[in-house]
C-alpha cells in the first residue's frame, strides 16, 4: 500500500474589497508525500483436532478474535502516534473538567469533525455521572456514545483517565488490504513473545497443527499536531 496524499497545510485567505480594489493573492501551501505503509498482524494456532471439532462456529469465532487482535494494534499505534511533544496536555481533577480542557485546547476549523476518545472506565464513569438536573451525559455508554452532539469512542488500548479530542479533517487516512490466511506447513516459534536469531521451531504438519494469520494494511497521517488535545484526569490515571 503506497497511498499518494496531497493536502494545504496553509490554505487560501480571501479579503473583503470595495469595487476598482485590486485582489491580493492567495497562497497556497501544498504537501504531498506518501502514507507510510503500517501492518498490524496477529497469528493463532491449534491441533487440527481442535479445529475440526470446533465447527463452523469455532473457526468463526478465530477469525473474529483475529480481527480484534489487529483492530488493537491498529488502535494502539494510531492514538500512540497522533500524540507529540506538541500536543496540548492538561491534568485536571475530574470528568467534565476533562471535557472542558481538551475542547479548549483543541485547534479547530469550520470543517472540524471532532471525536472524544477514552478509555473504557473514563467512560463508563462518564456515562454514570450525575448532576442537579439529572444524567450529566445522557446520550452516553460505557460503551461510548455521544457528549452532546459530539461522539465519543472508547478504546482499550488507552490508559486509565485519559480522556482525547481528536478532529478526524486534519488525519489523511488509508485503509489497505485484509488477509486472513491458513496453514499447516509453516515452521513456527510457538511463543507470545518470539525472539530473533536461531531459534527452536516447531514444524505446524509434524505436530498436527495449523495456524491462522491476519494481515491488515493501514496509514495515516496527521497533518496539524493541534489537532489532537489529552487530559490526564488525576484520580484515574493509573487506576
Amino acid at each position: 500500500m503506497r497511498t499518494k496524499i496531497a493536502a494545504t497545510t496553509v490554505g487560501l485567505i480571501g479579503a473583503e474589497l470595495d469595487l476598482g480594489e485590486v485582489v491580493p493573492i492567495g497562497s497556497l501551501q501544498i504537501e504531498g508525500d506518501q502514507l507510510e505503509r503500517r501492518r498490524a498482524s496477529a497469528i493463532v494456532t491449534f491441533t487440527r483436532e481442535i479445529f475440526r471439532a470446533a465447527g463452523t462456529a469455532g473457526q468463526t469465532l478465530f477469525s473474529l478474535e483475529l480481527r480484534t487482535a489487529a483492530a488493537r494494534v491498529v488502535d494502539m499505534v494510531f492514538l500512540d502516534s497522533i500524540v507529540s511533544s506538541q500536543t496540548e496536555e492538561t491534568t485536571v481533577a475530574t470528568i467534565p473538567e476533562a471535557i472542558a480542557a481538551v475542547f479548549a485546547t483543541l485547534m479547530t476549523y469550520q470543517t472540524s469533525k471532532v471525536f472524544l476518545v477514552s478509555d473504557p472506565a473514563t467512560a463508563a464513569l462518564a456515562a454514570g455521572l450525575v448532576g442537579s438536573a439529572g444524567m450529566m451525559f445522557p446520550n452516553l455508554s460505557p460503551s461510548g456514545g455521544k457528549v452532546g452532539e459530539t461522539p465519543f469512542l472508547v478504546s482499550d488500548t488507552l490508559d486509565s483517565g485519559v480522556l482525547m479530542a481528536i478532529d478526524a479533517d486534519q488525519i489523511l487516512a488509508s485503509q489497505g488490504a485484509l488477509s486472513v490466511d491458513a496453514t499447516d506447513q509453516a515452521d513456527l516459534q510457538l511463543s507470545d513473545g518470539p525472539l530473533g536469531g536461531a531459534q527452536n521451531l516447531t514444524g505446524l504438519w509434524q505436530s498436527s497443527s495449523s495456524a491462522l494469520k491476519i494481515n491488515r494494511e493501514y496509514g495515516f497521517w496527521l497533518r496539524d499536531p493541534g489537532a489532537v488535545s489529552r487530559a490526564i484526569i488525576s484520580g484515574l490515571a493509573g487506576s
